[in-house]
């Protein structure tokens, strides 16, 4: 048990340390590239990254996180899925290649069919590293994850913003994802022991299937529920709304994506490991959610409380058309910050099947309502997702999942329940002091003092309260650092 522990809190923690520093480079590269670069460059791009990342999805074929799950892992399991996605990768580089013209057409927009076959180039990248991760994520070695994800983001990044610079545009872009997936691909293969052998077996595949076809009809209907918007948008507004809903969308999910991603990639092997046990996972994820909620609510919910002097700063004037749309966004956002936690539960237990049964629903009442928010523009579609996340969703997002571990929605909204209030407080500070400084005050100085003021607030709030996750959390870390001090230090 202690050693389960102490494996999940060295991953949290490299995790977490991993996921800070890249999200820093990530925000810091993004802020440039969106000053360099026009919302119709982004609205482009996006219009064929609905399409790849969905065929990413199936190249994986959920096969990635059965690798992790099973059990009993043999030779026969590890090198027939590679070799599968070795394949599936190949067919999906030569359909969008074909296929580029159609996207063009589609679209109207004939710079897409160019655009279409470079990013082709990512399926055999992506094909390449899906085992050799599977391994680093079941070895609970997110160490080296880190380390490659940091690299790889700050290289790339540097070279779009040097390629923005220089006047090529929405390639920019494209090279970035490109050269980060390469030096993802190399650095995993490089930490990992692991090496393919000539080796298919039908059976062992079947196996792995029979739980990874329910990951990926999930992960299917999850992709769409969460990219009809954009691809509906692309379809009828055009690119220019496309790009400023996508910066919009990107502001507020970087720190639910980057703080989600940090504990799924943890916490889903560790509950694997435990899946015999209910009353373990559901105590260990309680704690999780509140320690998520506790970093999340604070970030996305200030987000959109100062957006009118954050989006000008960061960002520039170009968009601030963004603002009324990423206030709107920030409120669904806090939801899905520890709603996407439910995966861990339904994914561990082999609940698989139910998942996608789930995902299937809500994907159906998503779809429907950004169809009658269209009408709207941007605007109407965000409000037209927040009323079906909030008036249909919410409740059974929880609650289905709880069953399977005796986890019920009231012990949820307790667990995070005071980040939540410390979180709704420290925006009606930040609303205040954005209201009492002048007018004729630089807007990067009212950003500041607005997110210092913000930021000083809640940690007052959560440190002088006692708030349980903050001392969970604090009482972690010490605790850590304390034993690699004393590791580093020498014998006297």
């Amino acid at each position: 048990m202690n050693s389960l522990k102490n494996k999940v809190v060295h991953a949290l923690l490299w995790s977490g340390l991993g996921q800070f520093a890249r999200q820093g480079i990530t925000l810091a590269i993004g802020l440039m590239l969106a000053r360099l670069l026009s919302p119709v460059e982004f609205g482009l791009l996006a219009m064929v990254v609905i399409l790849t990342g969905f065929a990413e999805l199936i190249l994986e074929c959920g096969l990635g996180s059965a690798l992790v799950q099973h059990s009993e892992l043999k030779d026969e399991h590890t090198n027939s899925v590679f070799w599968l996605t070795i394949l599936v990768g190949g067919i999906s580089t030569s359909v969008f290649v074909m296929g580029a013209p159609l996207v063009a057409r589609y679209f109207e927009q004939p710079m897409l069919e160019w655009i279409t076959i470079a990013l082709a180039i990512n399926f055999p990248l992506v094909a390449l590293r899906c085992v050799p991760y599977a391994m680093l994520a079941r070895a609970m070695n997110f160490r080296a994850v880190a380390i490659a994800e940091l690299i790889a983001t700050l290289v790339s990044g540097s070279v779009a913003i040097g390629l923005a610079f220089a006047g090529f545009g929405v390639w920019a872009l494209i090279s970035q994802i490109l050269l980060r997936n390469l030096l993802l691909t190399i650095a995993f293969w490089g930490q990992t022991r692991w090496s393919p052998r000539w080796m298919f077996s039908v059976t062992a595949l079947r196996e792995m299937l029979a739980y990874s076809v329910h990951v990926l009809g999930f992960q299917t209907a999850d992709y769409w529920s969460m990219r009809i918007d954009h691809f509906l948008i692309g379809s009828f507004l055009g690119a220019a709304p496309l790009g400023l809903y996508t910066k919009g969308f990107e502001m507020m999910m970087l720190p639910v994506r980057q703080i989600g991603a940090m504990a799924t990639r943890v916490m889903f092997p560790a509950f694997s490991k435990i899946q015999d046990d209910p009353a373990r996972m559901k105590a260990i994820y309680l704690k999780s959610i509140g320690c998520i909620a506790l970093v999340a609510f604070p970030v996305i919910l200030g987000l959109g409380v100062a957006a009118d002097s954050i989006i000008p700063t960061l960002l520039g004037p170009q968009w601030v058309e963004t603002i009324p749309l990423i206030r709107i966004l920030c409120l669904i956002g806090a939801v899905h910050a520890i709603g996407t936690t439910t995966s861990w539960i339904y994914m561990s237990t082999g609940r698989t099947g139910l998942m996608f049964k789930w995902g299937l629903f809500v994907g159906m009442m998503k779809t429907v309502a950004i169809v009658i928010g269209l009408r709207w523009g941007i605007l109407g579609v965000a409000w037209a997702s927040f009323v079906v996340q909030f008036a249909v969703l919410l409740y059974p997002n929880f609650a289905i999942p709880g069953k399977l571990i005796g986890l019920s929605v009231r012990e949820i909204w307790m667990a995070v329940q005071a980040p939540m209030l410390m979180s709704l407080l420290m925006c009606g500070v930040v609303f205040g002091v954005g209201w009492a400084l002048p007018s004729e005050l630089a807007i990067w100085a009212r950003c500041l003092i607005q997110v210092s003021m913000g930021g000083l607030f809640y940690w007052g709030l959560i440190h002088s309260l006692r708030v349980k996750p903050y001392q969970y959390l604090r009482g972690v870390i010490t605790e850590r650092s304390t034993g690699m001090f004393a590791k580093a230090s020498p014998v006297v």
